[in-house]
């Protein structure tokens, strides 16, 4: 064999075994993408009011224990459900003061919080409801409940009913899910998320009396999210419009006693129905430093003072009031509905006052439905009390206003 043939066959053999091994690498390599490749997420659905939600699991998909350990921490029961690489805590029990609710379980992330009334373990209750869900006693309270950073919302009813003095939720959370601490006794929430949005009747029924938002809070405050509360205080967001708080949000807050609005702002509305019902709020004070105030619908008459807020005090001259559209024909009026005006010789508010009407009475028809729980159904939610149609159940009457 010559030497350049002998060149040749030594350049074959290695090309062969460095194929075999490309080929022995590329298997081993397909071997461990299949085994490490993680659970694949689970699609998220829509349902018709465009809102995101999981589909029901099958039974096989819960797991429920007893007396474990995690994140080391002991809990004496604990329901989740494993969805993709997340978890979802449904049910937890803790017999410490506090419940810290676990950031993982199996290397897993906890993302989300709460269940359905048919996830929860029928034997919580005697009727079968989820008012144990966070708590073995009935009688107990905690004195903080943690939810961790990572968990991203929690599930509508996801905390109905559940006791602690106070409870705080994580920047990472975006939404409180509808009705999710319906009837609950929390006395002070903490909200950690600028963005996060308290969604639909999230505090109804419930005993909150404080909640802290960030002071630059730009998330929104769905309807009614407060409604029939024991909320005493509240801090009115510097980062609000029009959009960010919606109707009805403090509606029959009977306990609700003084709101506070930041300085600086453009414009402060304060959408229809807002203040209904709130029996001890009995005015509100708006910054010198305030270039407009917008003050919608409110069934507050003479004859019928529980309907919203009796007076609004001006702080500055040059704060600018608006109301409702007057809709009885004549242009140079306007129309509010609240009791009293008071601002300082001069103001703006004054020059409104001076033009405009208000609600001496509400027929006996109006009262009634103003006093009812506010539905689409029990009540318009978009009273303009200055139309023609209301012209024989609302009796209007000029403003009354004071200079201070």
């Amino acid at each position: 064999m010559n030497q350049k043939l002998k060149v040749f066959v030594v350049f074959a053999v290695m090309a062969l075994i460095l194929s075999a091994c490309a080929a022995k690498e590329n298997i081993a390599t397909q071997k461990t993408q299949a085994t490490s490749t993680p659970s694949v997420e689970p699609k998220i659905l829509l349902n018709e009011d465009g809102e995101e939600y999981y589909p029901d699991l099958k039974p096989s998909e819960y797991i429920e224990d007893e007396d474990v350990e995690i994140e080391g921490r002991k809990y004496s029961y604990i329901k989740y459900a494993v969805i993709g690489s997340k978890i979802r805590i449904i049910s937890l029990w803790s017999e410490d003061e506090e419940l810290i609710i676990p950031s993982a379980i199996d290397s897993k992330k906890v993302s989300f919080l709460g269940g359905r009334e048919s996830e929860m373990p029928k034997r919580l209750s005697e009727d079968g409801s989820d008012k144990l869900a966070w708590q073995k006693d009935e009688t107990k309270k905690y004195k903080k409940i943690v939810i961790p950073e990572g968990v991203e919302r929690i599930y509508d009813f996801g905390f109905r009913g559940v006791k602690a003095e106070t409870i705080e939720l994580p920047v990472t959370m975006y939404d409180t899910g509808k009705r999710s601490f319906i009837r609950s006794e929390v006395d002070t929430v903490i909200v950690k998320n600028k963005k996060m949005q308290i969604s639909e009747q999230a505090f109804a029924y419930s005993t909150i009396k404080e909640i802290q938002l960030p002071s630059d809070y730009e998330g929104k405050l769905k309807t009614q999210c407060f409604e029939y509360s024991g909320l005493e205080k509240f801090n009115w967001p510097s980062g609000s419009c029009e959009d960010n708080i919606g109707l009805a949000t403090f509606s029959f807050c009977k306990n609700l006693k003084m709101v506070i609005f930041p300085e600086n702002q453009d414009l402060i509305y304060i959408r229809d129905f807002t203040f209904v019902g709130c029996t001890s709020l009995e005015e509100l004070a708006f910054p010198a430093s305030a270039k407009k105030v917008k003050y919608l619908s409110h069934p507050y008459a003479d004859n019928y003072t529980k309907g919203g807020v009796k007076t609004l005090r001006f702080l500055g001259a040059d704060t600018e009031l608006d109301g409702c559209p007057y809709a009885r024909g004549e242009s140079e009026h306007e129309f509010i509905t609240v009791g009293k005006i008071i601002a300082p010789t001069g103001a703006k508010a004054h020059e409104y006052a001076k033009k405009a009407f208000k609600i001496k009475s509400l027929s006996k028809k109006l009262r009634k439905e103003s006093s009812k729980q506010i539905s689409a159904d029990s009540m318009p939610m978009l009273f303009n009390y200055s139309e023609i149609q209301y012209e024989k159940d609302v009796t209007l009457t000029e403003v009354e206003y004071e200079e201070r």
